[in-house]
Formats: structure tokens, C-alpha cells, sequence
């Protein structure tokens, strides 16, 4: 990856990127590519992804945090991995989603993530197509 032009992230007008972008070049003391993108947060690893479409690095920065990297599989992977699957049932919440919008169906992971949470009925409904209680 090359370090971008300042006159290009002028012009792209996405502000959000641009913020992270500035983070992480003053984190990595404008160093390699790969320092670069080193120390991501999750959500920054999202929003990273969503501008220059999946990567390994990104993804494994965004499965420090169950929601963002639920956002990710979503909108970045735009698929479910066995990676982001299990750091998404860290919560029940990111758990449902993934199963719903990412899986699209059951998984048992999924399934042992939201057992016993307020979740569980829900799940019941939206992904087995049981009746709930």
C-alpha cells in the first residue's frame, strides 16, 4: 500500500478516513506501510476497510471489539469467516446480528452466545423461525 498523496485526502472529502489516516501516520512516525497500519482500533480498522476493502491487518484489528467487527464481516467481508464469527460472540448483541445479517442462519456459535441472554428469544424468532415465548 502507498502512503497517499495529502492532495488526494484533501480531495476525497471523507472526513472520517482522513482523521484516521492522520492518527495513524503520527503513530507510526510516517514509517513502512505496515507500521502503518499497526495499532488500529477496531472501529478505525472498520472504517479503514470500508474505504479500501478487506484486508487481514484490518480484519484482525477489528476483531478486538465483538460490535465492530460484526460491522465489518457485514459491510467489509460482506460474508461470515470463522475469525470475525468468533470474536463477534463475545457479545450477545454482535452475536444475534452476526447470525442474522452476516450468517443469514443458525450457527451453533451464535447459538452458545446468545443462550440464556436477553437475546435468546429473539434469536429463536429471526434465525431458527421458531415461535417465541
Amino acid at each position: 500500500m502507498d502512503l497517499p498523496k495529502i492532495k488526494d485526502l484533501i480531495s476525497c472529502g471523507d472526513v472520517e478516513y482522513l482523521e484516521v489516516l492522520f492518527r495513524q501516520l503520527l503513530r507510526a512516525g510516517f514509517g513502512s506501510p505496515r507500521t502503518f497500519v499497526e495499532g488500529l482500533s477496531s472501529q478505525e480498522a472498520l472504517i479503514v476497510g470500508e474505504r479500501e476493502g478487506p484486508r487481514e491487518d484490518t480484519r484482525q484489528a477489528a476483531c478486538g471489539n465483538p460490535y465492530w467487527v460484526y460491522r465489518y464481516a457485514r459491510f467489509v467481508d460482506k460474508g461470515p469467516r470463522d475469525d470475525t464469527r468468533l470474536a463477534a460472540c463475545g457479545d450477545p448483541y454482535s452475536a444475534y446480528y452476526y447470525a442474522r445479517y452476516v450468517d443469514k442462519r443458525f450457527h451453533e456459535e451464535t447459538w452458545a452466545a446468545v443462550q440464556g441472554t436477553g437475546w435468546e428469544n429473539e434469536y429463536r424468532v429471526r434465525i431458527e423461525g421458531t415461535p417465541g415465548t
